[in-house]
């Protein structure tokens, strides 16, 4: 094992380098024919850190564990719509990135049920700004983001 496998460094270089901007591009290059029935989005979740890497991070970084980002590909009718790569807006990466609100999923023991709270990103050691009890126990696993409407329900990127 050298040195490099020892830490994390290896899952935040090369082709595993985090993004450090949420992007979105469109007239995308195509090479070939796209078939026109092949319409719907392609979805990639994967580990992306919001921070800048450093060495002491890194000696315990697991490329699973930790901030994640959501890259889509649209393609409708034989053309490649749009390209986007979000953050999964998680309470750290929303303090990084000054985003605000923050939602999240909390487990109610007690209940055996989840809730979704809204915290302010300045503040979110104070009170939630709302709490959304759910009828279920949403799993630890579960990664999310906020997608705000935007015109035509059909027409609204999920990304």
């Amino acid at each position: 094992m050298t040195p490099l496998d020892s830490t994390g460094a290896a899952y935040v270089a090369g082709n595993f380098a985090p993004l450090m901007n949420e992007v979105t591009a469109f007239d995308l290059e195509i090479i070939g024919r796209i078939p026109e029935a092949l319409n719907g989005r392609f979805f990639r979740i994967g580990p992306n850190p919001v921070d800048e890497p450093d060495p002491i991070w890194q000696r315990s970084y697991h490329w699973l564990a930790g901030a994640g980002m959501v890259h889509g590909l649209r393609l409708r009718d034989g053309k490649a719509d749009w390209f986007r790569s979000r953050f999964v807006l998680d309470a750290h990466t929303a303090q990084v990135r000054r985003v605000k609100p923050i939602l999240s999923t909390v487990y109610d023991r007690a209940r055996h049920r989840s809730d979704v709270v809204i915290l302010e990103a300045r503040d979110f050691v104070g009170e939630p700004l709302a709490t959304i009890r759910l009828p279920v126990r949403v799993p630890f696993t579960f990664h999310g983001g906020w997608a705000p409407d935007r015109g035509a329900a059909s027409e609204q990127p999920l990304i």
